[in-house]
């Protein structure tokens, strides 16, 4: 049996800026996260998988970027829901 040890550290530099911070989305990373996964919500219901968004393409890892944008603003109290 393999075992795995995952270690997080975080280093700042810059002590006039809290950590939380730096890991915190942006409004407009919020708003895009938010218009990609409606997009995705839409695409899906018509059963389409792979689309476009604006020029670009739009396959699952950044339907999962987007998910981690909302849930690092749902951390932070930016956003509300599910």
């Amino acid at each position: 049996m393999e075992i795995v040890w995952v270690v997080t550290a975080i280093l700042s530099l810059s002590p006039g800026i809290p950590i939380s911070r730096m890991f915190t989305p942006s409004a407009d990373d919020i708003r895009r996260a938010q218009e990609l996964i409606a997009a995705h919500a839409a695409h899906q219901a018509a059963g389409t998988g792979v689309f476009q968004l604006g020029g670009k393409m739009i396959d699952m890892p950044m339907i999962r970027a987007a998910e981690a944008v909302i849930a690092r603003a749902r951390t932070a109290g930016l956003v509300e829901g599910d």
